[in-house]
């Protein structure tokens, strides 16, 4: 049968495009809401932790409380061995992790925090290694020095990151952000040295510690200075007989 034998009330177009209503932007949101993964705060965290983990394990060494650096060191390995883990995780295939070490592009955040990712890594499971076995002394130390001065932007990398992107809460905090990570690695660090070291040697040691309370020279000084304006303002200088300060019994000072 052909197409003109057949009646026109069977025949029917079938449609190849489908049927487009009137579409608009109203009631679309402006921006594309950010796609989080768990891996991605957790990184967050670890890599934080890692890096001020390693400059407060520089940091106790160079005081003398090797059980507090031997305790952050190993904390701060414990973050560099994760954090990689979890940025794979985050990208879905090694592969794109070994991508982006192939060019160091300083305009992108994530390819200079891959690099400080690997060059930090690598730092601070030779400092780790020469702590442990006492090997290789003289790398050692290099290695620690080296893993302390990237601890830094290991820490603050993501800060950056997070600002360069289209959301106008991190884009407009891009200046403070840094220190707000900074100073939540801070204190992650020493959180997990608090509770990784033992009591006495997780406070701060006697070369931190002032020889005497710095308040207490303050009522001095200005017993001094109201001395000095009252003799100004009388043109008449103290006697040699009064003292130039107060007994203590009359202050109160030091009890």
């Amino acid at each position: 049968m052909t197409r003109e034998a057949v009646p026109a009330e069977r025949v029917r177009e079938q449609s190849m495009v489908p049927y487009g209503g009137p579409q608009s932007y109203y009631g679309q949101p402006v921006l594309k809401e950010p796609v989080w993964t768990p891996e991605v705060p957790l990184y967050f965290y670890t890599g934080g932790l890692g890096g001020a983990s390693a400059g407060l394990a520089l940091m106790a060494e160079l005081t003398g409380n090797h059980k507090l650096a031997r305790r952050a060191w190993l904390n701060a390995l414990a973050g560099v061995s994760v954090s990689p883990v979890l940025l794979i995780s985050d990208l879905g295939k090694p592969s794109r992790f070994l991508n982006m070490l192939r060019l160091f592009k300083v305009t992108s955040p994530m390819s200079v925090g891959s690099w400080i990712l690997a060059a930090s890594g690598t730092a601070t499971a030779a400092a780790v290694g020469s702590e442990l076995t006492g090997m290789f002394p003289s790398a050692g130390r290099a290695a620690k020095v080296a893993s302390a001065l990237l601890g830094m932007p290991l820490a603050t990398y993501t800060a950056g990151l997070v600002a360069n992107t289209s959301i106008p809460a991190w884009h407009d905090a891009r200046l403070t952000l840094p220190f707000v990570f900074a100073g939540s690695s801070a204190a992650s660090a020493g959180a997990a040295a608090v509770i990784t070291t033992p009591a006495k040697q997780a406070g701060p040691q006697g070369a931190w510690r002032p020889a005497a309370p710095w308040y207490r020279s303050l009522p001095r000084l200005a017993w001094r200075r109201a001395s000095a304006s009252s003799a100004s303002r009388t043109g008449r200088a103290c006697p040699a007989s009064s003292p130039a300060w107060p007994a203590r019994s009359t202050l109160r000072v030091g009890h």
